[in-house]
């Protein structure tokens, strides 16, 4: 399952530069999301039903930032859409800049398409 273009729709919400794993720009506010596991998820009548995917989302901010206002809208925009939070969690580092992370534990189900599978002998 590919949900590389539900999270870059990340952008538009939030204008901040999306992409996914690691940031190389040079703005002061940044999401990225890493793909960290698929599996099925949903099952029915001896069936798949659904795929899930888990994805960590990261928002990092300067330390100093008000990043309530963003971090309620990206969690809207994940209900919106159908992704489960599992947990939210925050990071404090202290570099050169001091930065915030707030880390979204997601899961985004997919339901599977109804396969019909013919094998010939």
């Amino acid at each position: 399952m590919n949900v590389n273009g539900l999270m870059l729709e990340l952008r538009i919400l939030t204008g901040l530069p999306v992409v996914p794993d690691l940031y190389k720009g040079n703005s002061d506010k940044w999401i990225t999301f890493t793909y960290q596991d698929e599996r099925p998820g949903f099952f029915g009548d001896n069936d798949v039903l659904a795929d899930v995917a888990y994805i960590s989302l990261n928002l990092f901010t300067p330390a100093n930032y008000n990043y309530m206002s963003l971090k309620e809208d990206i969690k809207t925009y994940l209900e919106y859409i159908g992704v489960l939070t599992n947990s939210e969690s925050y990071v404090y580092t202290e570099n050169q800049i001091p930065i915030r992370q707030t880390i979204f534990e997601v899961q985004i189900p997919k339901e599977r398409e109804e396969q019909s599978w013919h094998i010939s002998g």
